[in-house]
C-alpha cells in the first residue's frame, strides 16, 4: 500500500502543480505511477464542471467563462504538456531527419512555427469552450481529460521509445507494464461507456476519433522520431483534448 501511495504522489508531483508530499524517484516508488496519471484528469475535469456551474449561476459571460476554462488545465498541470506540444511543433516544422528532430525537442529556444501554432491552439480551445451550452456537454469534456491521460499512459508503456534516457524512459522503465496497461485500458473502456451513456451519438464519434488519433500518434511518432518521447506525449495529450472538445461542441450543434 505504501508504494501505491508514493506512486500516486509522484504522478501528481510530476504531472501537476497540485501540492502533494514529495518522494524519492526510486523504482519501487514509481512502479504504479502511470496508473494515477488519469487521476489528474479527474481533478481537471472536476474543476471544469465546477467552473461551468459557477459561471452559469452567476451569469458570467461566455467569453470570460471560456478564457478561464482554457487556462484551468494549464494551472493544474503547470503547462508541462503544453511545453511538449510546442517543442514537438518546433521539431516537426523543421522537416529534418529523426536525429535532428530529437535534438530540436531538447532545444530550449522556441521557433516561429511553434508560437504560431500555440496561438492557433489556444484560440480554438477558447472558441470551442464558448460554445459549451449544457452540463452534459461539460461532463463529456471532463471525461475526455481522463481519457487523454489514459491513452497517453498506454502509449508510455506500449509504444517504442525514441530514446533510452529522459523522464518518459524513467517512468516507463520503472512501471509494472502488465498491470499498468490493464488498468489504463480499463480507464479507457469506462470513459467510453460513460460517453455513450451521456449521449450515444456524440460518444460514438468521440470513441472513433479518439481511437483513430491514437493510431495516428503511433504512426507519426515512429515514422518521424523513431518512437515516442515526453514531449511527444505532451503534444498528443494537448491535441487529443482539443480534438475531443471540438467534437463535443460540434456534435452539440448537430444534435440540437
Amino acid at each position: 500500500m505504501r508504494n501505491w501511495i508514493r506512486s500516486c504522489m509522484i504522478a501528481f508531483s510530476m504531472y501537476s502543480k497540485l501540492p502533494v508530499p514529495q518522494f524519492e524517484w526510486k523504482e519501487e516508488n514509481m512502479r504504479y505511477a502511470m496508473i494515477f496519471f488519469p487521476w489528474i484528469g479527474i481533478v481537471t475535469g472536476g474543476l471544469e464542471l465546477l467552473w461551468f456551474a459557477i459561471a452559469l449561476r452567476l451569469g458570467i459571460s461566455s467569453g470570460f467563462y471560456a478564457a478561464v476554462a482554457t487556462v484551468l488545465p494549464i494551472l493544474v498541470t503547470g503547462g508541462i504538456h503544453a511545453d511538449g506540444y510546442i517543442d514537438t511543433i518546433d521539431a516537426r516544422s523543421s522537416h529534418q531527419g529523426k536525429e535532428r528532430r530529437l535534438e530540436i525537442l531538447k532545444d530550449p529556444h522556441t521557433g516561429a512555427f511553434a508560437i504560431i501554432w500555440a496561438v492557433v491552439y489556444f484560440l480554438l480551445y477558447d472558441g470551442a469552450y464558448q460554445m459549451v451550452g449544457s452540463y452534459k456537454s461539460c461532463l463529456m469534456i471532463a471525461v475526455c481529460y481522463v481519457a487523454s491521460r489514459a491513452f497517453s499512459g498506454l502509449a508510455a508503456v506500449s509504444f517504442p521509445a525514441a530514446k533510452k534516457t529522459g523522464t518518459l524512459a524513467v517512468f516507463s522503465h520503472a512501471a509494472d507494464h502488465k498491470l499498468v496497461r490493464t488498468v489504463l485500458i480499463f480507464y479507457v473502456i469506462v470513459a467510453g461507456i460513460i460517453e455513450l451513456l451521456l449521449q450515444w451519438q456524440c460518444g460514438l464519434v468521440l470513441i472513433l476519433c479518439g481511437g483513430l488519433f491514437f493510431a495516428y500518434y503511433y504512426r507519426m511518432a515512429k515514422k518521424e522520431f523513431g518512437g515516442i518521447t515526453g514531449d511527444l506525449e505532451g503534444w498528443f495529450l494537448q491535441c487529443f483534448e482539443l480534438l475531443m472538445l471540438l467534437v463535443v461542441v460540434l456534435m452539440e450543434l448537430v444534435l440540437k
